[in-house]
């Protein structure tokens, strides 16, 4: 009956997000789209019409997300940066870091919609349903959330409930309360100073975000969304591991492991640009 809890939450959440397709999640919003085509943009004093038919074509969600670029010279387009929200997407081309930005200058506002298809694209990436897998053999293998058994029945239920954990916490700390208390979801990075304060702006960015006026305060919205999506894990989790004490030390451990994953969304770009550089310089 767990199981069936389980996978019941699972099939709510992909009903939800079913409507978007992978066009959908990575097209730009019309409305943004079609106002940077209509606007014509200035340079040195000249004035250039914007180009329709360039505007029109779909470019991947984070680009879209970025102010428009006003430095169009003589009718032609800029030269894209090397280090632009779209960079370093993934993590060794597998991990994905969507909700990374790169240069704080260039990122405008999300809407609700945009929040809304960001945390989709991140959270039911493949990477994602791969993790949890790994995650759920890891957990059979030590005997955590031992109500749920062995053999492969025992591997669904970890499975299902690592999928859900993931899917709610997810659902709460980086959509609906953000959008409702107008936070960014989006990971900031520093990418420049010193390791040290580099390494406590990425750890802070659990407990610390950025505000959709540019501002930023303490992360209620993503702790929160922690600590509810633990507390309706114990609808499905067993018996023996429900209650007050685990759920503040499952929703501490997921801020922990968020403050982490930070550091990391903090520094990959500089590991994966050196690796390359490196590989170059080999050749």
């Amino acid at each position: 009956m767990k199981t069936v809890h389980i996978w019941l939450l699972l099939l709510a959440a992909m009903a939800l997000t079913a409507p978007l397709g992978a066009e959908e999640i990575n097209a730009p919003d019309a409305q943004w789209q079609a106002a940077a085509a209509d606007q014509p943009s200035t340079a040195n004093g000249v004035t250039v019409g914007g180009d329709a038919k360039n505007a029109a074509q779909p470019v991947p969600l984070l680009a879209s997300l970025q102010a428009p670029n006003n430095n169009k010279k003589n009718g032609k387009q800029p030269t894209k940066p090397a280090d632009d929200q779209e960079s370093h997407e993934r993590v060794m081309g597998l991990a994905p870091m969507f909700t990374v930005v790169n240069d704080a200058s260039t990122a405008r506002a999300l809407t609700v919609d945009e929040k809304w298809r960001l945390f989709y694209r991140q959270t039911y990436d493949p990477f994602q349903f791969a993790s949890a897998g790994i995650s759920a053999g890891i957990s059979q293998a030590e005997n955590q959330l031992s109500g749920y058994g062995q053999g492969m029945q025992g591997y669904g239920k970890r499975y299902g409930a690592t999928l859900a954990d993931n899917s709610l916490g997810a659902f709460f700390g980086n959509f609906l309360l953000p959008s409702m208390m107008h936070d960014d979801p989006r990971y900031f990075r520093q990418g420049s100073g010193s390791f040290v304060s580099r390494l406590v702006h990425a750890a802070s960015g659990a407990v610390v975000t950025h505000r959709d006026n540019g501002t930023t305060r303490p992360n209620y919205a993503n702790v929160l969304g922690n600590f509810i999506g633990c507390g309706i894990g114990n609808l499905y989790y067993p018996q023996s591991d429900r209650g007050v004490g685990t759920t503040f030390e499952r929703g501490a451990q997921v801020t922990l492991t968020g403050s982490l994953g930070g550091i990391l969304q903090e520094f990959w770009p500089d590991i994966h640009n050196k690796i390359f550089r490196n590989n170059k310089i080999a050749q």
